[in-house]
């Protein structure tokens, strides 16, 4: 996938070409629709992700991820693309990492948000000292109460922390990439890149972090997205367009046109809104 954004940023002009303004505005929305189709091939032979599109049309989830937008503010359709990615609106999800829930949240993040609570078990531990055998107390800190896997309670606190990353990154798809890469990864991709002369004002997305790592004009920003992207976790940019991808391809399936064999990411597909019948499971 590296090699395949290389390939196509590579090819992004300057905003003056002899001496022409040209729209950067467009030029931008061109990287970004590339960006996106270019993440289909993530999803080719992912049978979770296939289970996931009927799992989170169901009218069960659907109805979850309305409360939780018109709650939280933040956007209904990019919840529930977020969620399918992270899970696949499996609510028993667990990750390796320490993700779980239909959410996919970290601990940490869990507890911030109120949905995991920690408590201080005590263990006694038999030590010998100077011939004598001593009982030791020691304390261990566990997860007493875990509601990452209510997928009503992790929904409602996914959407919540995902409308206080948009207020305060001032711009959405910042916000989604802060979900999966975390508030000060984000800041500090936008820190390195704001350091681009001539950038140092700009209001900072994706697309323009792209734009910039491959002009040649910021080295330090383009090590730091090859830094970031591996093959165990990718905490580049590129996740916001994954995001995307998942929801063009998730109103495929509602449209009935969804191939698994055979299927696309190009911003080719009629526009749905989400249904709440039964006709969505």
């Amino acid at each position: 996938m590296k090699i395949a954004i290389f390939s196509i940023l590579l090819l992004a002009v300057t905003l003056r070409v002899y001496g022409q303004e040209i729209d950067a505005n467009k030029i931008f929305e061109e990287k970004e629709e590339a960006l996106i189709a270019m993440q289909a091939r993530v999803f080719i032979a992912k049978e979770r992700f296939f289970k996931g599109l009927s799992e989170c049309a169901k009218t069960t989830y659907l109805e979850m991820f309305r409360e939780a937008s018109e709650t939280s503010g933040f956007p209904e359709d990019k919840l529930l693309e977020i969620i399918l990615l992270e899970s696949g609106c499996d609510p028993t999800a667990k990750n390796r990492s320490g993700a779980s829930g239909i959410g996919q949240i970290m601990p940490l993040t869990g507890k911030n948000m109120g949905l995991v609570k920690y408590g201080n078990i005590k263990k006694t531990v038999v030590a010998r000292r100077k011939g004598k055998i001593t009982r030791i107390p020691v304390y261990k800190k566990v997860i007493v109460r875990d509601d990452r896997f209510n997928p009503k309670l992790a929904t409602m606190a996914s959407a919540k922390h995902l409308a206080g990353l948009a207020e305060r990154f001032g711009n959405i798809n910042n916000a989604i990439w802060a979900y999966h890469a975390g508030e000060g990864l984000v800041n500090r991709f936008i820190s390195v890149a704001k350091k681009t002369p001539g950038w140092e004002n700009e209001d900072m997305t994706p697309t323009k972090l792209y734009f910039i790592a491959h002009s040649g004009e910021n080295p330090q920003l383009a090590e730091m997205i090859a830094k970031f992207d591996s093959a165990k976790h990718d905490w580049t940019p590129t996740y916001p367009f994954r995001v995307a991808c998942a929801g063009r391809l998730f109103k495929s399936y509602l449209a009935g046109t969804f191939n698994p064999e055979d299927f696309s990411c190009s911003n080719q597909e009629t526009k749905h809104e989400l249904p709440l019948d039964e006709s969505a499971h």
